[in-house]
């Protein structure tokens, strides 16, 4: 009807006279062909509006699968964190193990079940989370996010993601090794045999497994203010996190003193401060003076003897210092310490091990390699990866940290003994303060006699060791892990295409 309203609209506006019939036909062909071209146009025009359509809908679906893409990689970033931050809160290396060992499915499906699809409107999304590939060298795993919005029309577009997850180790963040009100504390056995007894006062007695063989129908042990504890899973709430801290070699742009002689011998007093370095090789001694405020520093083996060192002192190659030198300065040594008849007031950092005898410790000794303290009295620290022996000794108010393995023999000690092994008891002792070991604490087979230690748990003692600031070193916690870069990689967002 429109198409006839305006044909005649165009016949009046050309006014067509009286003409011959060629002229007639001409003019109609001509309003035809007029015709056909609007009606083209209106055609095109309609298909623009509906190509126009179907992009926006395809657009609606791409955005909204694309954005709950990037919702969903920031769900599995908060499920990590939140996955971290329950494993470091565990109370007991039972739960640690199962988080741990379920890390990756439990990101996975904490994701899952608390993520919100995104209100879009118009658009209704799914989205899906999986794992893919795992790395074994690096513990790493890929986690997939996949979704598919559909636009009322039902215009569909998929998107997918990737974001790779690092499992760390975060066992030593949390776990303070002293047990309260635990006088004696083993992961595996406490052994007596058949002769040796123990005394326990004021504490419990916390292991997995206790052997003993009864003397004349009585116990062999004997416990005031506390309880025997038999856990067998106890091992495993006992952690060793603690590392040796080594040291940097000191920089000395212009020493006072350099020394290049192969072997060098100072017995007169220094100027304070004083900067003293030497050539690699140069082996140093100091006898009958004093080494003021200032850093030495020889690249060979140092030998002190009856002087007093008050400041720093760096060495490359072995340690040796005797005849009743007094040390108020930190020691620092690549190689090994051999100590006798020495007071020694600062802190001692060996990448070897240090032999101590029949001398006084005011401070700490951290040692690669091992300790060995014989006839001596200590009121500091050590702690080593490896073994310590303490033989004759008295120590008062410290820790004693053996990663290895910890061996006492005769002496008084009010200290918190550890090792992240064995203990072994060569002869009487008397300790107040806690025993922990990670594996078995026992007495020597072939001991001569009957060995009797006797425990006494002070609440007091051991709190006062664990708070002072001297101590902090021991309850430390190593770097937790930042959940950025070196837990997050490879996340990544790609369009799969318009599903229908």
């Amino acid at each position: 009807m429109k198409i006839m309203i305006a044909i005649k609209k165009l016949m009046k506006r050309f006014k067509i006279p009286n003409v011959s019939g060629s002229a007639i036909i001409t003019a109609l062909v001509t309003m035809t062909f007029l015709v056909l071209i609007g009606l083209s146009v209106a055609t095109l025009s309609m298909g623009t509006l509906v190509s126009n359509s179907a992009d926006a809908a395809t657009n609606d679906s791409y955005y909204a699968a694309e954005a709950s893409i990037n919702s969903a990689i920031e769900q599995l970033k908060y499920e990590a964190s939140k996955y971290y931050g329950d494993m470091m809160d565990a109370e007991t290396m039972a739960i640690y193990n199962t988080l741990y060992n379920n890390f990756f499915t439990g990101i996975n499906t904490n994701a899952a079940l608390h993520f919100i699809e995104p209100s879009i409107t118009g658009v209704t999304t799914v989205t899906a989370f999986s794992i893919g590939e795992y790395d074994t060298a690096q513990d790493i795993a890929e986690f997939i996010v996949s979704c598919t919005a559909t636009t009322a029309d039902g215009t569909s577009y998929a998107v997918n993601g990737t974001l790779s997850i690092k499992r760390i180790d975060v066992s030593h963040s949390q776990y303070i090794w002293i047990t309260d009100d635990t006088a004696i504390k083993a992961g595996n056995t406490l052994d007596l045999e058949s002769k040796n007894s123990v005394a326990v006062s004021g504490g419990d007695v916390l292991v997995a497994n206790l052997l003993y063989v009864s003397k004349d129908g009585s116990l062999p042990y004997s416990i005031t203010g506390g309880e025997l504890i038999i856990d067998p899973t106890i091992g495993d709430n006992i952690v060793d996190f603690l590392v040796y801290p080594s040291y940097t070699d000191p920089v000395i742009a212009v020493p006072d003193y350099y020394i290049t002689e192969s072997s060098y011998t100072i017995n007169w007093d220094l100027p304070s401060p004083t900067t003293l370095a030497t050539a690699d090789g140069t082996e140093l001694h100091f006898t009958s003076c004093t080494i003021p405020e200032g850093i030495i520093y020889g690249r060979g083996d140092i030998h002190i003897s009856n002087s007093v060192v008050n400041g720093d002192i760096y060495c490359d190659g072995d340690m040796f210092i005797n005849n009743y030198a007094s040390i108020n300065g930190n020691i620092y040594c690549r190689g090994n310490v051999y100590i006798t008849n020495v007071e020694i007031g600062g802190n001692i950092y060996c990448d070897g091990f240090v032999d101590f005898n029949n001398g006084n410790l005011a401070s700490s000794i951290y040692a690669a390699g091992g300790i060995t303290i014989l006839d001596g009295t200590t009121s500091g620290n050590l702690f080593t990866p490896g073994e310590i022996s303490i033989e004759n000794a008295t120590v008062t108010d410290g820790i004693i940290y053996a990663s290895t393995k910890l061996t006492i023999g005769a002496g008084e000690m009010t200290a918190v003994l550890f090792s992240g092994g064995d203990i072994e008891f060569t002869a009487d002792v008397s300790v107040a303060g806690t025993v922990i070991a990670k594996n078995d604490i026992y007495f020597k087979v072939d001991a001569n006699k009957d060995l009797y230690v006797n425990y006494y748990y002070s609440e007091t003692t051991v709190d006062s060791i664990v708070n002072d600031p001297d101590n902090s070193f021991f309850f430390s916690k190593p770097e937790e892990p930042r959940l950025d870069e070196n837990v997050f990689f490879g996340q990544t967002v790609t369009a799969a295409g318009r599903i229908n």
